[in-house]
C-alpha cells in the first residue's frame, strides 16, 4: 500500500510524462538486481541459519563477510556504468544505485532474523522501507520538486531499513557453531536462486518497461501506474510463499513429506483463491481504482482511460502470478532450484517472444497482455511441477487447486457484480468512486463469506481455527 501511495505521488506530479517515465525505468534496474540478490542470499542462508537451537552473530558475521564485499562491488559496477553510459537525467539514476546494495544485505538479515523466527522484523523490511521513503518524499518535496528527490527517497528507505534490521540482529547469542558459512557454498547456491530469481521476476518488468520505452511519451510510466493497481493483490500470494517457504524446509529436512504435501496444497489453494477473487474485484472496478489511486493534479482523464484498460489486462495475470510465487517458494525448500530455473526461463523466452509480436500488433496494450499469456503458462508449468515432485494425485489437485477455488471465486464476482452494476457510472468524485468500489468488494467478500461456510471445506476450518485462537 505504501509503494501504490509513493506511485500515486509520481502520477500526481508528474501524470504519464517522460520525467515519470525515466523515474521508473531507472528505479527498475536496481530494484531488478538488488531484489533478485536479496532473494537469492535470503533462499541459501535460511537452511545453513535454521538449526535446534537460535541462529548465533558469528553465523551472521561468516554470511556478511561474503556478501558485504559481493554487493559492494555490485553497486560500484553499476554506478561505473551509469558514468559511463550518461542516459538522460543521470542524476535520478544515480540516486537509485545505492537500493541495489541495500536491498540485497536486507534479504541476509532477513534469513538470520527468520531462522531465528522473529518473522515480522523480517517480514516488515519492505513497508518500512516504503514508509520511510514517503516520509522523507513529504518533508522534502515542498522545496525540491524533482524526480530525483524521490529517487534519494527510495534509497534512502533501503539503507536505514538495512541500519534497523543490523541493530535488531544483535540480539542474536554470541554462541559458538560448527555450522559454517563458505564462500564458494554460497555462491553456489545462492547463483541458481539468483538467476531464478532474476529471470523470473524483476527482469520481465525490466524488459516490459525498455520495450515500453520506443512507444508514445508516457508509455513506461501507464505500465508502472497499471502495475501498481493490478498487482498490489499479488502481496497476499508473496507473504503466504514467505510464511510456507521456512515451514517447507523445515519438513523437508525432517523428511515429513506427507505433512509437507499438505501445506502446500492448503498455501497454494488459498494463493490461488486469492488470485481468482482479486482478478474478479480488479477487473470490475477499474476504473473506479484508477479514479481513486490516480486521477489528480497532472494525471488527467485521459491518462486515467489508458491506464483502466492496462490494469483489466494485468489483472487476468493474478493468478498466474500467485501460483509461480507461492509455487515457487516450495519448490525451492525442496531443493529443485533448478526447476525453478526451468520453468523461469521458459515464462520469460514466452514472454520476450509474445511481447514483441503483441508490440508490434497492438502497441502498449500489447506488452501488457504479453506479460499476462507468459505468467499464465509459468503459473501453470509450477502448479504442475510441485503436483509431480510431491507425488499428489491429478484428482486431488483437480479439487484443491482448480474447483474449490474458482467455484469460490465465482461467488465472489456474482456478489460483486450484484452491487456494482447498478450503479456503476462516469463517477464525478473521489468518494463516489471510492463508495463503488467499497460497495462491490463488501458485497463480495459476504457472497464468498456465504460460500464457504455452506461448503464447510477447508476454508471455513481455518477461518473457525483461526477465530478460535484470536
Amino acid at each position: 500500500m505504501f509503494a501504490l501511495v509513493l506511485i500515486a505521488v509520481v502520477a500526481a506530479l508528474f501524470g504519464a510524462s517522460a520525467q515519470s517515465s525515466t523515474y521508473f525505468l531507472a528505479l527498475i534496474v536496481p530494484i531488478t538486481l538488488g531484489v533478485s540478490t536479496s532473494e537469492a542470499l535470503y533462499t541459501a542462508l535460511l537452511p545453513v541459519f535454521t538449526g535446534a537451537t537460535r541462529p548465533p552473530r558469528a553465523l551472521l558475521a561468516g554470511a556478511l563477510r561474503i556478501a558485504v564485499p559481493l554487493t559492494l562491488a555490485a553497486t560500484a559496477a553499476y554506478v561505473g556504468v551509469l558514468l559511463a553510459v550518461s542516459p538522460e537525467r543521470l542524476a535520478v539514476w544515480l540516486a537509485f544505485a545505492p537500493v541495489l546494495g541495500a536491498t540485497a544485505l536486507n534479504g541476509v538479515y532477513a534469513a538470520h532474523l527468520t531462522a531465528d523466527r522473529r518473522y515480522s522484523l523480517a517480514i516488515l523490511r519492505v513497508p518500512l522501507a516504503t514508509a520511510i521513503a514517503l516520509v522523507f518524499v513529504a518533508a522534502v518535496l515542498p522545496a525540491w520538486r524533482s524526480t530525483t528527490a524521490l529517487a534519494l527517497g527510495v534509497s534512502l528507505g533501503q539503507l536505514a531499513t538495512l541500519a534497523v534490521l543490523a541493530l535488531r540482529s544483535r540480539d542474536a547469542p554470541a554462541g559458538e557453531t560448527t555450522r559454517t558459512v563458505g564462500t564458494r557454498s554460497l555462491l553456489a547456491s545462492s547463483s541458481t536462486v539468483f538467476t531464478a530469481s532474476l529471470v523470473g521476476g524483476q527482469l520481465v518488468i525490466l524488459v516490459e518497461r525498455f520495450l515500453a520505452a520506443g512507444l508514445v511519451a508516457g508509455a513506461v510510466a501507464l505500465l508502472a501506474f497499471a502495475r501498481g493497481v493490478a498487482l498490489l493483490p499479488v502481496m497476499f500470494a508473496q507473504a503466504l510463499g514467505g510464511g510456507i517457504f521456512p515451514a517447507a524446509t523445515e519438513r523437508f529436512e525432517a523428511l515429513e513429506r506427507e505433512s509437507l504435501a499438505r501445506l502446500a496444497l492448503t498455501g497454494l489453494r488459498l494463493s490461488l483463491l486469492a488470485g481468482l477473487v482479486s482478478t474478479a474485484f480488479v477487473v470490475i472496478c477499474r476504473n473506479e481504482l484508477v479514479q481513486i489511486a490516480f486521477q489528480r493534479h497532472a494525471f488527467d482523464a485521459a491518462d486515467a482511460r489508458e491506464t483502466a484498460t492496462l490494469v483489466a489486462i494485468f489483472a487476468a495475470s493474478l493468478t498466474g502470478v500467485s501460483a509461480a510465487a507461492a509455487g515457487a517458494k516450495v519448490l525451492f525448500a525442496l531443493g529443485r532450484r533448478g526447476l525453478v530455473l526451468s520453468i523461469s526461463a521458459a515464462t520469460i523466452a514466452a514472454y520476450v517472444t509474445a511481447a514483441v509480436v503483441l508490440r508490434h500488433l497492438h502497441g502498449l496494450d500489447g506488452v501488457a497482455t504479453a506479460f499476462t499469456v507468459s505468467t499464465a503458462a509459468g503459473g501453470l508449468a509450477s502448479l504442475v511441477a510441485l503436483g509431480l515432485v510431491l507425488g499428489l494425485r491429478r484428482g486431488q489437485v483437480l479439487r484443491e487447486w482448480v474447483l474449490a477455488p474458482a467455484a469460490l471465486a465465482a461467488a465472489f464476482a456474482a456478489g460483486a457484480l450484484a452491487v456494482w452494476l447498478p450503479i456503476e457510472s462516469d463517477h464525478r468524485s473521489f468518494a463516489a468512486a471510492l463508495g463503488t468500489a467499497a460497495s462491490a468488494g463488501i458485497a463480495g467478500v459476504a457472497v464468498l463469506a456465504a460460500a464457504i461456510r455452506v461448503a464447510n471445506g477447508l476454508e471455513y476450518s481455518l477461518v473457525r481455527r483461526v477465530l478460535r485462537r484470536a
